[in-house]
């Protein structure tokens, strides 16, 4: 999977050097972040901290949503991870605005 990442991937993300990247998932975000850290993508234009939406995470993507209350999740899934993540990239959506293409 690294390879891929380093050699299918890494092209990829050189060609699509402007788009925004929104990783579903932890794995596909280190995967991304890995390009970041490389230099091969501006770590602005990458969204992480969104859950990946299989129905495995259903609770997760609802609490994210906004859609469950957090207080009342099992103990499987960390609200304030979820919460924190949903704020992290509000701000970050909002800093869109002052980036140049």
């Amino acid at each position: 999977m690294k390879n891929l990442v380093k050699t299918h991937l890494a092209e990829e993300a050189a060609i699509l050097s402007t788009a925004l990247w929104l990783p579903l998932g932890n794995h596909a975000a280190q995967a991304v972040l890995h390009l970041t850290n490389e230099g091969i993508l501006d770590k602005r234009r990458v969204f992480t901290g969104m859950p990946h939406p299989s129905g495995a995470n259903a609770e997760r993507v609802a609490v994210f949503l906004g859609r469950k209350d957090p207080s009342k999740v099992s103990n499987k899934t960390n609200p304030q991870k979820l919460l924190a993540a949903r704020q992290r990239l509000a701000s970050q959506i909002t800093k869109l605005e002052g980036m140049a293409r």
